[in-house]
């Protein structure tokens, strides 16, 4: 009688190793990816910012051409920014519906406008945004001069900047 002969064939399925070296190329990718998909994240919250700022300030310049004044508004939405989620729009805040301006959805920060008066030519105004842009638990604050003849002492039509806080967030 002969050697016995395994007759068994091998099961179909992969091996400890190949699972592993698939779970190793996962992780390299999701290395790679998480911090891609964050930093896009914080530039879509800032690009919010300059499109709410630019647009309170489209809707000032019309305010200004109909009434000959800037609108001054409270802070919309009212309460914390802190805590990362956006927040519903509130238009019945102080003078926000006498501006008609309101975002599409739901805001990642709180916005207001101060009119300043320096003589009786309207003055100017200053659009304020604050928010938590990077969750850092630190509000940032942004602010835009709409002040077309000058009067704040700024020779450009608008300046967006932000202030000390956010200095170290990549201006824009």
């Amino acid at each position: 009688m002969g050697p016995i002969r395994n007759t068994e064939h091998r099961r179909a399925g992969f091996t400890l190793i190949e699972l592993m070296i698939v779970v190793a190329i996962i992780g390299i990718l999701a290395s790679i990816a998480v911090p891609r998909f964050l930093g896009m994240q914080l530039r879509a919250k800032r690009s919010e910012v300059f499109a709410n700022l630019q647009g309170i300030a489209t809707a000032q310049n019309a305010h200004r051409e109909l009434y000959e004044t800037y609108r001054a508004t409270a802070w919309s939405p009212t309460g914390s920014t802190l805590d990362g989620s956006p927040d519903q729009w509130d238009p019945t805040a102080s003078g926000w519906a006498l501006l008609e301006w309101g975002p599409d959805g739901d805001v990642n920060c709180r916005y207001r406008a101060q009119h300043r008066r320096r003589n009786r030519m309207g003055g100017w105004v200053r659009i304020q945004a604050r928010c938590d842009i990077d969750d850092d638990n630190r509000n940032a604050n942004w602010f835009m001069d709409v002040d077309p003849l000058g009067l704040a002492g700024s020779s450009q039509h608008m300046v967006m900047r932000p202030n000390a806080v956010t200095a170290n967030q990549n201006r824009f």
